[in-house]
This record gives C-alpha cells, sequence and structure tokens, in this order.
C-alpha cells in the first residue's frame, strides 16, 4: 500500500492524506511502466520492478499554496 500527504510548504499544515487502499480515495492514482508516457489506473500490486511511476492527482487542492508531497510505502 502506497500513502501520499500533501503539506502546505509555508504553514506545514496537512492538506490531504491519501492511500491506495481507500475506497473512495482523496484523489486518483495512476502507474505508468513507460517513463510516463502511458498512464492506467492504479492496483495494488503494482510497482514490481524499477521502471515502474507513480503519479496522484487529488481530487481537489487550496488555492495559492506551495505544496510538500510525502509518498510512503507501508
Amino acid at each position: 500500500m502506497n500513502m501520499i500527504k500533501f503539506y502546505d510548504a509555508v504553514s506545514g499544515v496537512m492538506q490531504c492524506d491519501d492511500n491506495t487502499s481507500t475506497n473512495p480515495a482523496a484523489g486518483t492514482f495512476e502507474i505508468s511502466t513507460n517513463d510516463g508516457a502511458n498512464w492506467s489506473s492504479w492496483v495494488n500490486n503494482d510497482k514490481g520492478n524499477d521502471t515502474t511511476y507513480l503519479r496522484y492527482t487529488p481530487a481537489s487542492t487550496a488555492n495559492n499554496i506551495r505544496i510538500k508531497a510525502v509518498l510512503t510505502l507501508l
């Protein structure tokens, strides 16, 4: 399971907290195995090799803030 947290980089306030096993998720996790040329839906058995890229798009974010993203593997 992967987890992502978005923080306001200035204030440190958490803006988003999501993981790949949450249903419904607060955003969309996707994978690419070809350097980001094509993206497909995440399934929990992904990240099987070193050429797998992860992308996360939150459902919403606040305006005019700088984001610090923290991605962890649980």
